[in-house]
């Protein structure tokens, strides 16, 4: 197994829109270099850049949106997303269509194209959403203990697979080692439980291995922990979904209408492929009983 990283997600939705030539060159998120960065003097909505490196594409002015990245004097502007509403050449000046707070002069921009930061979230949670459970997250439990006569537990809401169930051994010593013991899975379209095949002392600890659906982002400021395979895998899904936005607010019949559709379609199918080849189920164990030394 790949190892997980921390990714931000301003981070993947900057890899996302520069990949579809959606972000605009020459404004760059944190950390760039200073031939990339913007210097700013704003108040308000309008906003001059001095060195003419907001480079905007002229036939879609009214489709561009800036996000503040990072604003060492005004916290309050970071991460605002507003609409472009004008460009003015001369003096190198856009204007927004809602206002922001007066920045300094290092205040860090992003500009997109067409679609908005939030359709990038968007798109990024629907793909983690949809390639579960060839992507997933792995689950540990110990929330459940051994109730007298009861062999019927409820697995917890964020599992969507039990691979594997365990028994403290030695209620008095928290560390010492769980056993494993057979279970049977059942579920029902509102919850699944196990079923223990054996009995137990009351109030030994449970322990669950399993998988769930990752968690999804909430905002331009989260983080995902995935590895370097995954994250290629939910880009592809987003793609499709990114493709299918911008064939919806290209001109009908048009060229580039077409053109989003079939990219949209291509990485629908390469999403769908990545997800059968990537990874499967883990199968849930299969217990073998040893009558000299009890279940292994």
């Amino acid at each position: 197994r790949t190892i997980s990283m921390a990714i931000a997600m301003e981070t993947l939705l900057a890899e996302l829109a520069t990949e579809l030539g959606e972000l605009v060159p020459g404004v760059r998120i944190n950390n760039n270099t200073l031939s990339g960065q913007v210097t700013t003097a704003a108040v308000g909505t309008s906003i001059v850049d001095v060195n003419n490196r907001f480079e905007l594409d002229p036939d879609g002015l009214s489709f561009n949106y800036l996000r503040v990245v990072s604003d060492s004097t005004t916290i309050a502007n970071q991460n605002v997303v507003v609409q472009i509403a004008t460009y003015n050449t001369a003096t190198n000046t856009i204007t927004t269509t809602a206002g922001l707070a007066s920045t300094s002069t290092n205040t860090q921009y992003q500009i997109f194209r067409r679609l908005p930061p939030s359709a990038y979230l968007q798109a990024i949670t629907e793909s983690i959403r949809s390639a579960f459970p060839a992507i997933h997250a792995s689950k540990s439990d110990t929330s459940l203990t051994i109730l007298a006569q009861t062999y019927i537990y409820t697995v917890p809401p964020d599992f969507d697979e039990v691979t594997l169930v365990e028994i403290q051994t030695n209620l008095g010593i928290a560390s010492f080692p769980y056993k494993q013991i057979p279970f049977d899975l059942i579920k029902s379209d509102e919850l699944q439980t196990i079923q223990l095949l054996e009995t137990y002392p009351a109030t030994y600890k449970i322990r669950l291995t399993g998988m769930g659906a990752m968690t999804a982002p909430t905002s331009l400021i989260s983080t995902i922990n995935v590895s370097g395979d995954d994250i290629e895998i939910i880009k592809m899904g987003a793609k499709s979904s990114l493709y299918r936005r911008l064939a919806g607010i290209a001109s009908d019949g048009s060229e580039d209408q077409g053109n989003f559709l079939g990219l949209a379609k291509t990485y629908y199918d390469l999403f769908q492929e990545a997800k059968r080849s990537h990874r499967k189920l883990t199968p849930k164990m299969q217990i073998i009983r040893d009558p000299r030394y009890g279940w292994l």
